[in-house]
């Protein structure tokens, strides 16, 4: 399946698609693909909807429709606050994040954060870069990127609404997942708190601790992004027991 962002045919029901009705980009995108005779062609809306086409024709590529797919948007979202990393870690932070499951993701402020306090962030192209990873892995909803860098106090206040968890790097090599035996039952929210590389002061871990379940990522200390989907893993394991 190759899927496409395109929320002019998302929900449409045209039952042949030519060259002529596709926007330039795309067309030369499946030209160097090659793509054979009856494969399928999902153009997505990030929203849940999506068109599904099959190639009729490749020369002159022609697209013939095939159905509408709905999905139903998750009951519980799962949120990230990630005290944002410098350089490349971040955008593989936020691709991970994205072809892993998160559905909202908040940039934090936090003590010990690398991000300098007077450098704006390209909130832009970390929309793109979503965008790329919801093709690539075919994911119908695109996470939201929070357009600013939260505190860590309102990040924690936010987050009282259901269940949290924190990444504890003092816990690695103890347990795989949580501390404490007692199950996670989120009813609409389930937030996840990932620190920077150089750790949680202790004032946040202590905070952290008094209203989350510590959860350790194993016997290593990880990198940001390898630690985003080891956190989300292991607490849908929690969840789903």
């Amino acid at each position: 399946m190759i899927y496409l962002y395109d929320p002019q045919y998302s929900s449409q029901k045209k039952s042949l698609l030519r060259e002529d009705d596709l926007n330039p980009n795309y067309l030369k995108h499946l030209r160097a693909l090659r793509p054979d005779l009856g494969e399928k062609i999902a153009f997505l809306n990030f929203s849940g909807m999506a068109a599904k086409y099959e190639i009729s024709s490749t020369r002159p590529l022609e697209l013939s429709f095939v159905e509408n797919i709905q999905k139903p948007e998750p009951q519980v979202k799962t949120h990230l606050y990630l005290a944002a990393p410098l350089g490349p870690a971040l955008e593989q932070s936020i691709e991970q994040a994205t072809e892993t499951g998160y559905d909202v993701i908040h940039l934090l402020r936090s003590k010990h954060v690398q991000y300098p306090k007077n450098k704006e962030l390209n909130f832009s192209r970390l929309k793109r870069i979503v965008e790329a990873s919801c093709l690539q892995c075919g994911r119908f909803f695109a996470p939201e990127v929070k357009e600013e860098m939260i505190d860590f106090s309102r990040a924690l206040q936010e987050a009282q609404e259901d269940v949290c968890i924190f990444a504890d790097e003092t816990s690695a090599g103890i347990v795989w997942g949580s501390e404490k035996n007692n199950p996670l039952v989120p009813s609409k929210k389930l937030s996840i708190f990932i620190g920077p590389e150089g750790g949680w002061s202790e004032e946040e871990r202590m905070a952290l601790r008094e209203q989350s379940t510590v959860f350790s990522l194993g016997p290593h200390i990880l990198r940001v992004p390898t630690a985003v989907v080891s956190a989300y893993v292991l607490a849908w394991k929690e969840v789903k027991k």
